[in-house]
């Protein structure tokens, strides 16, 4: 979702791109500073058995039994990247959608696939459409000229095939800290910041359209993961590193979203949003203060 602003602070929370670590309970009690939150059951990738299926339901039935009287909380996720594609998927997980909705009818339910909109079979049955896509990482390593088309196609393509709210849940790039190359290259601070910035551009023109809701990173932080060719140290990530230090990404994803609030809220910026560079233009940025 879109950040806002809200008694001093730009949030912006759904459980992963911004202020916290989707796992701990304390992120759940927000609504006195305004953020939102999704929750979302465990099951990724799994195959559907009898046994996964009844495991599948009680996790939800916890989850929402949990968290249903929180305010900050405003949408059940009921997968995250499953095998949406099969067969199988549609009736499974129009089954799972009916039960979450007979456990609350208030809150609106979504599902986070990273298939595509011509062969997902369980898009049909959520509210809202919550997608994954590593445009110019997993797809098109090293091309960020290809995001802005290939995500706005994607974007529209899910539109014409459902016509629902659409959210992209994950998007970003391994970034190892410290690493700086010029032209910018894969793994450096400078290709994820180019990266964002381009995704960007994707997200302001979908966002005109109406039915593209809101854009989330992955992730707030580097961590661990299991040992891997793929990965140097775990996943690389976050904006910020594993002990929360900034990337140069951190402070680009927080001219972004102060630069939203600003735009869509009315909001002003604080002073330290634009640092002193010369005269004109620090006077230009701050021309409604001065």
């Amino acid at each position: 979702m879109y950040p806002h602003y809200h008694e001093g602070r730009v949030e912006n929370y759904l459980g992963k791109p911004t202020l916290g670590t989707p796992s701990q309970d304390s992120n759940l009690n927000r609504p006195i500073i305004g953020s939102l939150v999704y929750c979302e059951s465990s099951p990724l990738d799994h195959a559907a058995t009898e046994a996964g299926f009844k495991k599948h339901k009680d996790s939800l039935s916890e989850l929402i039994r949990r968290d249903k009287n929180r305010p900050s909380v405003i949408m059940w996720s009921i997968a995250n990247e499953a095998r949406t594609h099969l067969p199988a998927a549609g009736p499974y997980f129009k089954s799972i959608v009916e039960h979450v909705k007979s456990l609350d009818q208030s809150r609106p339910v979504t599902i986070v696939t990273a298939r595509g909109s011509n062969e997902d079979k369980a898009a049909q049955y959520v509210d809202i459409i919550g997608f994954n896509r590593y445009n110019g990482w997993y797809n098109n390593p090293g091309r960020t000229n290809t995001i802005v088309n290939n995500l706005i196609d994607e974007v529209q393509n899910w539109h014409r095939n459902f016509n629902k709210p659409i959210i992209i849940m994950e998007y970003g790039a391994d970034t190892m800290p410290g690493l700086h190359l010029q032209p910018s290259y894969i793994w450096s601070e400078e290709y994820q910041v180019e990266l964002f910035s381009e995704h960007f551009r994707a997200f302001d023109i979908l966002r005109k359209k109406g039915y593209f809701v809101g854009e989330m990173i992955w992730n707030f932080a580097d961590f661990k993961t299991a040992e891997t060719y793929t990965r140097v140290g775990g996943n690389k990530k976050g904006v910020f590193t594993r002990d929360r230090q900034p990337k140069s990404s951190a402070h680009h994803v927080r001219r972004r979203y102060l630069a939203l609030a600003e735009e869509l809220d009315n909001f002003s910026p604080p002073q330290d949003a634009y640092p002193y560079i010369s005269y004109q233009s620090y006077r230009d940025k701050r021309k409604n203060e001065l």
